[in-house]
This record gives C-alpha cells, structure tokens and sequence, in this order.
C-alpha cells in the first residue's frame, strides 16, 4: 500500500565544494591580458565585449576547434573517456600516454600542450562573453578545457582522480578565473546601483539655490547705511573762488581731485561715483554668501547696493522660473466606470505621426545586482503508512453473575444546547454497535500545526507546491557540512511536526468530549448478557489506537535565491495615496507642518496654490526708489523778473512702513551763473548746495560759469521720513533731481510672512472643516460599506510587487530600458526593441518557480523611521494584506527553475540573458559548488523517484473505537529493558 503524505518541506542547505571541479586558470595571453586590464578601467563593462568581439573576428581564433594543434588528440582522449569506470591514477597516465604519445608530466610541458591551452583559453572566455557569436563552439572548447584539466592533474599525480568515475569528471563544471569574472557590471562602474531621479535632482538642486539666494539677500538687506561709502568724485561741500582777471580769463580754483571732472564745459552726466559696501563689512559676511556672490560675479567692494540686489534678485527669479516648469503639480487623476472597472482616462497623450525621434538601437539592461545563489533546497515528504491497531486503557467493564440475564435497549437522539454564559458542562453515555474513526486526521492536523508554528511570522506565505522552509546551515559554503547530520536535522522536523499533531490530535478528542451535548438513541438496539457458567464474568472494553511508521523521503533539489527587498510597499501605497481622493471623490486637506519662518518669498505662491488662498499680499520688494524733482524757475516761460540772489526750498519726504533709506543719488543740469564772469563780490558764492537727512552735497560753477555734477552718496538708515533742503546762490536757473534708494527691513518681511501665514491657517481651517462635514455626508449616505480587497487580489498584488522588487534586486536596473511601444493611438510596436525586451522579460519569468515563492514580513520598524508613525497603527480587513503594507523588509525564498540554473549563472558572470540550446557547464567559482549539487542530486534522481532521508519513526494516534478484551484478565504494561519504553504485556487467551 503506498504511503499516504502528511507534510512536504524544503530543507536548504549550503553546497559542499567537489573535488571533481576544473578549474580555468588564467593565461596571460595578449587577450587574456586585455581583458584584465580592461576591467580595471573606465568603461571596462563595454570594452572587455568589444575585446571578445574583435577576438572571434580576428584569425586568432580558430572556428574549427580541430585544427588547433593537439586538439583532435584531446577529443580522442575525451570519447576514449567516456568509455571508461571508475580506475587508479595510473589508468589516466596510460591512457594519455595511448593517445598523446607522451607521460602527463612531458606532455604539458612541450609547447604543442601550451599552445593549445592558450588557444582554448582565448576561445573560451571570448565565447564565454559572446556565446551568440558562435553557439555551438562553446561545448566544444568546454571539453576541450576538461582534457586539458585532467591531463594537468594527472601530471600532478593528484589521487583524487581515483576517487572520482570519468564520466562525472568529462561532466564537470569548469570553474572560470577569478579575474576577470564575473564581468564588471555597468551600473557598478557608475559608482551607484540605483540611479537617481534626474527630475527630482534637479527640482531639489534649484530649490537649495534658491533658498540660498533668499538667505544670501536677507544678509545683504540687515546690512546698514553705515556700511556703504562713496567712491569716485568727493562729494565734499566745496565753493570755487572766482579770480580778479579779464572775462576771457576767468577760471576757477578747484580742489586737484575734482578738477577732471570740470576741466572742460560738457552737458553729457555720467554717473561717475557710486555707494558701494566697505571692505570691513564685506569681510564681515558669511562664507556661503561671498562664496555665492563670487559665483554670480558679484564684487561687492566695487559694485553698488541696488546692483548687488538687483544681480540676486534677477537669479532668483529666473531660477524660480525654471522650477515652475519642471515642478508644477500633476494634474489630478481621473477615473471612468467601464462596468465594475475603474480605469484611468488621462493617460500621457502619446505623439503622432511625425511626432517621434528615431527610437535608439535596440537594447536591454546588462547591468546585474548584488544577489547570488544562497542555497540548495530538498523538497522533503513525509509519507506514514499504518503498521497495527493496538489496545489502550480500559474503556468499559461490564459484570455479569452467575444465572443473570441482562437485556437494554437504547434510542439515540442528538440534541446540542448551548449557553451564552461560556460554562461547558458534558453529560455523555454512549454504547456503540458500529464504531468508526476518521483516516486523514493526522494529514490534516498536521497543516494546522505548521500554521501554528508559522503564527510568529506574519504574513509569512506557504508555498502549495513546497511548504516550509527550513534553513539547515548557513548561507556559506560549508566544506565540514555533514550530510548525515543535515539528514538528521529534517527527520528531526518532520518528527517534531508530526508528534505536535498527534498530541493535538489526542487533546482534540479530549476537548470534544467536553462539548455540551446531550445524545440519545434514536434507533433500537438490544444488548442482552446471559451467564450460563458456573463463574463470574466480566467483559473487558478496551480503546484501540493506530499506529504508523513514518519516514521522510527526498524528492528533488532546487538552487535558491533569498532576497530581501526594503518597504516592498511603496510603489503600491504611492500609487494608492494618488487614486484615493479622484476615485472617493474627497481628498482631506494636508495639514499645516510649517511656521511663518519658512514661508519665503520665492515659495509662498506654492502654498498659496495648495491651499487656494486669495487676496494674499505679494512680498515687499527689496528696494524702492523714491524720486523728488526740484527746479527754477517753475516753468520754460521767459522771467519777467531777475531771480533773487538767494534761493531755499525743502521737502520732508515721508518712508514707507518697514524700509529705510540707505543711498541717494543727486543730479544737477544747466545751471548758470546770475552775474556772469566778473568782479562782483558775490560770485565767490555762486553754485547750489543741498542735503538730504545727514548727507550734504555741493555744485559749484565751471570754466564755462555752469553749475553741473551728479553724486551718489550713502545715508544714514532714515525711517519714518527724510528731509531735503536746498540753498541756491547767484543762479539763473537750475533742475535738481534726486533719488533715494530705500530698502526693506527684517520687520517688514517678517510681518509679511506673519500675514501670509494667517491667510494660509484660515484657508486650511475652513478646507478642514469642509472636509469633515462632507465626509460625514459621504458615510452616512454610504450605510453598510465594504472594506478592502478581495484577499486572492491582494496576494496577486503583494507578489507582483515582491516579485518586481526582486527582479530589480536581482538585476540593478529600475524597467527603464522597456520602452518597445512607439506610441499612437493604436500603440505601435518598436519591433527591434521588442524582439529583446521580450527574451529578457521571458527569461526572468520562466527561470525562477514564481508561483513557490516563499516570503515573510519583518515589522516596520526595519524601514525608514520617517514612516513608523504612518505604518504603526495601519489597518486593512486583510490582516496579511496589513502587514505587507506596514512591513520594513521582506524576506524571500524563490526557487530556481530545473533546467534554468546554468542560464542563471551566466547572467551573473556576464549580465547577458542565455540565448541559446543548453548551456554548458563552465562559471565562476562562487557558484562552481551549486551546480555541481544540483547535478550531483540530479544524477542520482533519475533512476530512483524517491530517497528515504533518516530513521523512520511510529505515530500513535488515539481512536474512538473498543474491543473486548480476550479473558478475564486486566490488561498489564511493562518497561522494555532495551528501549525503555512501557509496552503492553501479552494478553491471555
């Protein structure tokens, strides 16, 4: 009778290294040095393929392996091989004497033998590379390699080649060189795995320069008047002193540094003094902020204040112009019904005809991850078959005397009564004609203790094709790993299992004899006793229990990948967060989580938008210009009376609220003398002075008796109002122009910000209270609502994204080299891309067993700590849906495909998908050990389906059945000397 299964598990375990391995040492060859080299430099990921490319191009190497010299001798070698069992070192010395002609040891030092190992040396890493190139060719030069291998160990009289048949040795994994697989991958060479969003790079690069601009004009702005000074003409009060000579000889005596400025008449002002900052408080400035002036060519000691503002204010705004573009908020998804289907309808608008570039030649990611084969798994089954019934304790005893007769008869019915207040309470009386019990409980129950022993582990998935996992060793190569013990280790669990089910078993019937149910027959049955003996009877009933033998058998190996991938969730809780509102038709307002301080003048309008507040006041300016024109005489008509000697006038000009005045600038034009050039004792006072708050300035007449001149100077921080007098002496007529540059002050901006801030926290409020009251609506109207998601679609859901994030662990690249579709409207097909994009997308399908994965959540506080407070208190119906959305990590287990375990390593040397029939077995010497298990374990499968792992053991599981026992005698047990064990003495007949 074939044995009826209980549990399957896969027990993994680390590979132990093989003495049969052979290895591919390196060949300093010209190629074989240019590869080396290559890797070591920029760009190494390309140019060692373009090697291999010129290499199986070139005459260097030979497309007919046969022509190699010594080759057709290694092939004979091979296939004489393969003929051969199991024999002594020696056997291997004659038999490459029989072919080659020569001991091992002459051999592989002649030159024929290292020409020829250098030739396959060569074909092979560059077939290795570019297996595509040439198919076939790769198997060929793979046995090639292995006669070589055999013929240098043989030279080095290694006896393991005893140990070892030849036809495991000619199947052999070839292990390739250390230094130069695996090839270098072109996301390692980068210097970063996961490349960043250029967009949000510079979203985030344009936001910290223009925060810097703000803190750097702030820094600018609390600088005072007291920091500026004037350069170029003085602007001291100075009069000129008119010479007692003829008229055609009049000149002025003027001080030696304003004398360029009047040394010839000209109506032409330039503005050739200026306010610029003192070098004290030019040190006196932060680092960041010289640093930023200098980078924007600003040199602060010889430019003005309004230019320095002016220069940042212009970068700030067109920095804040470019990150509108590039950072405007995305259109709000939006969603149509079709059937019980929420689609969305604003997919990006894919081009036109003629709208499109010509797409770049075809190509997918050869970048490849961190991950490598952790384990080799044995699927493990339990089979139990039942071995005998045995009899138990004492059921029943039913006595009958000499000449009794004893007669019932029952009726059953059966009536369940149950009480609200938890109290249990069993009345049961049972005798039973037929009595039978249930096959399959144990199958059963032993499914509910392992989901019992799995409670821990949250949201932990049980494969259905595999079950549990457990780990026997580390992830390791271990060489001193036992297979015994590791035997030992699953017989141990799969007993453990099984032992816990059967005492549940017993505990259950236990607590089924509890249950508060009264039974009585119904049918009609008659017992009758007579005792016609001359002795006392007594009829003995006793419980049976069953008793199994069970074993643990091995039923195939696996390699597999554990990776373990960070927040799995995310993609899926952003994707959500965006849908949410559109589809339910309610989005709450984000709080408020920033201060006035952080309101800036370059990022209000961002808050603004987001909460739609009107009727906010825009920032004050950074400076303004206040402008006073005085003139005389008031219009261009002719005077009908000469002007007075003398002439005043003043203006108090008020300030506006949060600014002071810190520079002006005054301009004089066409003034002229009133008595012109002569002996009068006023023309010493001819020209115009003027003041402006604590600033005082002075024009004075030229050679050609005009008064002109235009000064900047700097003022003394004047809030509230400045005053400007003027006095005129000996003058005809004048204009005078002034400009006075205020600037705004802490206070102003901070009162800003104050009442931006106030409009903002009042638009949030009412959006907030909005919010509530239409929720309310909303759940009112919605009654009875179901929550969350059919179960089967959040699985579906968890391991797609599980199953995306490994990929992308396993291969260091983001999908974003998929791009096969050109666009249109009927979506047309870039065929040239997707030819490969479909070999890479079927490849990772087919060569990992998706459906057995097996995975668990760890809690969230292996994740970002910026996400606990989200995460903690989560909640969905789907308890196992919860955890993966609160999760930190996830652990996985994923089970290669048979078959897909030699096309896996060659992605890993070389991060190209295999292409073509079956692949040889030649890589690296990290996962040399894994194939060769497999293989090892495959070998023996073949002609066996099944391999008993450890002792077989017994289960007993208690019955609902009886028997009489034979005799009057009571049933007796006694300890077994060898096994210790209480076992039943034997009964009487």
């Amino acid at each position: 009778m074939p044995g009826q299964e209980i549990l399957r598990f896969v027990q993994l375990v680390a590979p132990k290294k093989k003495s049969k391995i052979l290895k591919l040492n390196l060949q300093l060859t010209s190629f074989g040095e240019g590869v080396v080299n290559a890797r070591g430099q920029e760009g190494g990921s390309k140019r060692v393929f373009e090697l291999a490319d010129d290499f199986l191009g070139s005459e260097r190497f030979e497309l007919d392996a046969t022509k190699i010299e010594l080759a057709p001798k290694a092939f004979d070698f091979v296939a004489a091989l393969r003929e051969k069992s199991a024999q002594p070192l020696s056997g291997y010395e004659e038999l490459i004497e029989y072919v080659f002609g020569e001991a091992p040891a002459d051999l592989v030092e002649g030159s024929p033998f290292k020409g020829l190992r250098n030739k396959v040396f060569d074909g092979l890493i560059a077939l290795k590379m570019l297996p595509e190139k040439h198919p076939r060719l790769l198997a060929e030069y793979a046995d090639l390699q292995r006669a070589i291998s055999i013929i240098e160990r043989a030279a080095e009289k290694d006896e393991r080649l005893a140990e070892l048949n030849p036809q495991a040795l000619l199947a052999a994994t070839i292990s390739l060189p250390e230094e130069i697989f695996p090839l270098p991958s072109a996301a390692a060479e980068r210097g970063d795995p996961a490349p960043a969003d250029d967009r949000q790079g510079e979203i985030a690069s344009l936001t910290q320069e223009i925060a810097d601009l703000e803190r750097t004009t702030d820094e600018i702005l609390s600088l005072g008047a007291r920091d500026l000074e004037v350069v170029g003409p003085s602007s001291e009060t100075k009069i000129g002193f008119v010479t007692e000579a003829p008229a055609s000889s009049v000149s002025f005596s003027l001080p030696a540094e304003r004398a360029s400025l009047f040394a010839a008449p000209t109506q032409d002002i330039a503005r050739d003094s200026s306010v610029v900052f003192k070098r004290s408080s030019v040190e006196g400035l932060t680092e960041n902020t010289r640093t930023l002036l200098s980078s924007l060519g600003i040199d602060p000691e010889n430019s003005s204040l309004s230019t320095v503002l002016d220069k940042l204010e212009s970068r700030s705004f067109k920095l804040q112009k470019e990150l509108n573009l590039i950072d405007a908020p995305p259109a709000p998804p939006q969603f149509f019904k079709l059937g019980t289907t929420t689609i969305p309808d604003n997919f990006p608008a894919f081009p036109g005809p003629g709208g499109l570039a010509q797409p770049e030649a075809p190509g997918v990611p050869t970048s490849v991850g961190q991950i490598r084969p952790s384990h080799v798994g044995r699927l493990l089954r339990t089979l139990q078959n039942i071995v005998r019934y045995e009899a138990e304790e004492i059921a029943h005893v039913e006595n009958v005397v000499i000449g009794e007769s004893k007669n019932r008869e029952t009726r059953r019915l059966r009536r369940t009564e149950e009480s609200f207040t938890r109290e249990e309470e069993t009345t049961r009386e049972e005798e039973r004609d037929l009595q039978t019990t249930e096959r399959m409980e144990l199958q059963r129950e032993v499914q509910n203790t392992v989901k019992d022993s799995q409670q821990f582990k949250i949201g932990a998935s049980i494969s259905a094709g595999y079950g549990p996992v457990e780990v026997s060793v580390s992830t390791e190569f271990s060489t001193e790993s036992s297979s015994e013990s590791i035997d030992r280790t699953a017989s141990s669990y799969a007993r453990e299992i099984t032992e816990k089910t059967a005492s549940r078993i017993t505990e259950r019937i236990r607590e089924e004899r509890t249950t508060r149910t009264i039974e009585e027959f119904e049918e009609t049955n008659q017992h009758g006793f007579a005792n016609n003996t001359d002795e006392h009877i007594s009829a003995i009933f006793q419980w049976l229990v069953k008793v199994y033998r069970a074993q643990v058998y091995d039923y195939g190996v696996r390699l597999f990948f554990n990776i373990t991938v960070p927040e799995p969730q995310y993609f899926l809780l952003n994707t959500l967060a965006k849908q949410k509102a559109p589809v339910e038709g309610l989005k709450q307002p984000d709080p408020i989580d920033f201060k006035p301080g952080d309101i800036k003048t370059s990022t209000y309008q961002k808050y603004v938008r987001k909460y739609q507040v009107e009727g906010v006041r825009p920032p004050p300016k950074q400076k303004k210009i206040i402008s006073k024109v005085f003139r005389y005489p008031e219009t261009a008509a002719p005077q009908n009376e000469p002007p007075p000697e003398e002439m005043t006038d003043s203006l108090e000009v008020p300030i506006e609220d949060g600014y002071k005045a810190v520079e002006a600038y005054v301009i004089c034009l066409r003034g002229r003398a009133k008595h012109g050039a002569g002996p009068h004792p006023n023309d010493v006072l001819t020209g115009l002075s003027v003041f402006i708050g604590e600033a005082t300035l002075s024009f004075i007449s030229d050679q050609a008796h005009v008064i002109k001149g235009n000064y900047h100077t700097s003022l003394a921080d004047e809030v509230g109002s400045i005053m400007i007098g003027l006095h005129a002496r000996n003058i005809m007529s004048y204009v005078l122009g002034i400009e006075i540059t205020i600037v705004r002050t802490e206070r102003a901006l901070a009162q800003w910000q104050h009442e931006t801030y106030d409009a903002i926290l009042a638009r949030y409020q009412t959006l907030e209270a909005e919010y509530r009251e239409r929720k309310a609506e909303l759940e009112t109207q919605e009654g009875i609502k179901i929550e969350g998601r059919n179960p089967l679609e959040n699985r579906l859901l968890e391991r797609n994204e599980l199953k995306r994030s490994a990929i992308t662990m396993l291969t260091g690249q983001y999908f974003e080299e998929f791009d096969a579709i050109l666009g249109f409207s009927e979506g047309r097909i870039d065929f040239d891309e997707a030819v490969p994009e479909g070999r890479y997308a079927r490849f990772f399908e087919n060569a990992f067993e998706w459906e057995n994965m097996v995975y668990q959540f760890y809690p969230y506080f292996w994740g970002r700590k910026s996400t606990w407070q989200k995460k903690l208190l989560l909640q969905d119906v789907d308890a196992t849906h919860a955890e993966f959305l609160k999760c930190g990590y996830a652990d996985m287990e994923i089970p290669v495909r048979p078959g897909f375990e030699a096309a896996l390593m060659h992605y890993l040397d070389t991060g190209k998908v295999w292409q073509g029939a079956e692949p040889p077995d030649i890589t690296t010497s990290k996962y040399v050990a894994f194939l060769e298990e497999i293989k090892e374990r495959r070998e023996q499968e073949e002609p066996h389906q099944e391999f008993p792992v450890g002792e077989p053991w017994e289960i007993r599981l208690p019955t609902t059945l009886v028997r009489i026992r034979p005799g009057n005698s009571l049933p007796e047990w006694q300890q077994d000397e060898e096994t210790g064990e209480w076992v039943p003495v034997a009964e009487e007949e």
